[in-house]
């Protein structure tokens, strides 16, 4: 059986892929989230600890789910 390692995504990975999916800028989120675009930004790059509420309105503002 072959050894291979799959990379996991970090949830900044997760939040960008999803956002490009459905077709929306980082500043179109950060106004929808109330946020500046700095912020997304620094959630898409895994920069600060998202809270469990950001993450439950990112969540409900991209159409997933926490997992």
């Amino acid at each position: 059986m072959n050894n291979i390692k799959l990379a996991e995504e970090t949830m900044g990975q997760r939040i960008k892929a999803q956002r490009i999916r459905l077709g929306i800028t980082q500043e179109q989120l950060a106004e929808t989230m109330c946020v500046p675009k700095s912020t997304i930004s620094a959630y898409e790059n895994d920069k600060v600890d998202i809270k469990s509420s950001v993450i439950g309105e990112l969540c409900k503002v991209l159409m997933t789910t926490p997992n």
